[in-house]
């Protein structure tokens, strides 16, 4: 109870600073890319690739303990599947990104293949920036909004509980601020209404439910290539 208090409070600010720090790299590592000079620009892009990693695992983690739970124990059903399903997206992406960084973590590996590191590392940037768009555009505004409307519930008990443990006197100046702590939670209900309002306009679930359906699936390991049979010479007669 107390991790979804603490990230009502909170809302999206650290999940949308890190999006902001994790394009940054992004963008580094892609110019990295094209740049790319031969075997001594191999270490760079993976310590480059490292970095990102570090924050990407931060801002999975982030979403899976505190954002998604948060949303989903909400009265909200419409919220909570919205949730539901961006979580399962976001643990897709997270499978799919430390694949990646199984296969590329290492100068080695980059410098062996550049090309498939290029076309791979092309995908994923692609499937993260396209993830954090859709949590820009859907998940976090509808998260903040659940959040306006959470956080008054939570100070009014904690008010509630107060006011039993005062005095008759002291009871009347807590009933002035639960008042305006009521007042604030019928604000809340109608940003929250805006906000769903908002998701059903523009199919937000049905987006979701048709990117589910086409979820991305483990990649293939590459085979390697059949080497051409070798023809013997014929006898001569």
């Amino acid at each position: 109870m107390v991790e979804k208090r603490d990230f009502s409070m909170a809302r999206t600010t650290m999940l949308r600073a890190q999006i902001d720090v994790a394009e940054a790299m992004l963008d580094r590592i892609l110019i990295a890319i094209d740049g790319y000079g031969g075997a001594s620009s191999a270490y760079p892009l993976s310590l480059d690739l490292s970095r990102l990693a570090g924050v990407m695992r931060i801002h999975f983690s982030l979403g899976d303990r505190h954002l998604y739970p948060f949303m989903i124990a909400s009265y909200q059903r419409e919220t909570a599947e919205i949730a539901c399903r961006f979580q399962r997206e976001n643990n897709q992406l997270t499978r799919r990104f430390e694949r990646f960084m199984q296969r590329w973590s290492t100068s080695d590996a980059i410098a062996s293949d550049m090309a498939r590191f290029r076309c791979d590392a092309e995908a994923m940037m692609t499937a993260i920036r396209d993830q954090f768009r859709r949590e820009t555009r859907d998940l976090f505004p509808l998260a903040d909004a659940l959040g306006e409307r959470r956080d008054p519930d939570v100070h009014i008990d904690a008010m509630d509980a107060f006011a039993a443990a005062v005095g008759a006197q002291q009871r009347r100046g807590v009933q002035t601020l639960t008042n305006r702590l009521r007042e604030r939670q019928a604000a809340g209900n109608e940003i929250l209404a805006s906000a769903l309002q908002g998701a059903e306009h523009s199919d937000l679930a049905g987006r979701l439910q048709a990117l589910a359906q086409t979820a991305l699936k483990p990649e293939p390991e590459s085979e390697p290539a059949e080497s051409e049979p070798v023809q013997e010479p014929e006898p001569e007669a």
